[in-house]
């Protein structure tokens, strides 16, 4: 009888403490997840704007006369990304975004990649995702528009066959017609929020394996004096009336 009732204890415990804190969990999860995604994508919209004003400050030199426009062109690209090597690749000297791999590249409207650490003046504007999405394309319109946020998906740099979310930033630096983005993975931003989940599992897994033992023990206990009772019970209806009388420990209704 005692293990019917530890079950049906055990049963309550999971639905009104484990199931509520579960929920509250999950709950916090998605909202600090969103959180974050919200505060990862404002912090590319404040990388991009400094680049663009950075370029502004480029060009007004040129305007003065202290450097051409192609000596200023490519002392952007070095600053942005890094020093071209003799192959037309550049270093990621400026990292930017929140991932390892994320940097500046720049774009012209016809998606020509102006600046770029491995694919400089190559066409990018049929360039398409897993799903079909011409996402430069988009990336050009959203700039072209006063500079928006391009969600898509593409693969991972040390996982090409490993497909993320992604999200990029573009604003159009319009003096020199230059599309200037910048991009994360978006598990980059809110790879911090999973820890909450995880530790919530794992404070609930805790309360189970400690708390299971007390739920048994209890149950025990509980059910010894209805267990005397119904034995009591079963035999007056046997028509037994002798017997050792019910002990109890505490003076409540069941005397557990």
């Amino acid at each position: 009888m005692w293990r019917k009732i530890a079950l049906q204890l055990l049963v309550i415990a999971f639905l009104f403490l484990i199931v509520p804190s579960l929920l509250v969990g999950i709950a916090s999860y998605r909202v600090a997840k969103g959180e974050l995604d919200r505060l990862g994508a404002r912090a590319l919209k404040n990388q991009v704007a400094m680049a663009v004003h950075f370029l502004r400050g480029l060009d007004h030199c040129v305007e003065q006369g202290y450097m051409s426009l192609a000596e200023a062109q490519e002392l952007a690209r070095t600053l942005l990304i890094g020093a071209k090597n003799p192959d037309g690749t550049r270093n990621i000297e400026l990292p930017s975004g929140f991932g390892e791999s994320d940097y500046f590249y720049v774009l012209d409207a016809q998606g020509l990649m102006l600046a770029h650490p491995n694919s400089e003046g190559e066409d990018f504007w049929l360039k398409q995702t897993d799903e079909g999405v011409y996402f430069i394309q988009e990336i050009i319109a959203k700039a072209q528009s006063g500079g928006g946020f391009t969600y898509y998906d593409w693969p991972l740099p040390h996982d090409q066959s490993t497909w993320a979310a992604k999200v990029a930033y573009g604003e159009l630096e319009p003096n020199w017609g230059w599309i200037v983005v910048t991009g994360s993975y978006l598990h980059d931003f809110n790879s911090g929020a999973e820890h909450i989940l995880d530790f919530i599992l794992l404070v609930l897994a805790g309360c189970l394996v400690i708390g299971t033992p007390f739920v048994l023990l209890f149950s025990r206990e509980f059910a010894k004096p209805l267990m005397q009772v119904t034995d009591r019970l079963t035999r007056i209806s046997e028509g037994v009336i002798g017997g050792e009388p019910v002990v109890t420990r505490h003076q409540n209704e069941i005397g557990v």
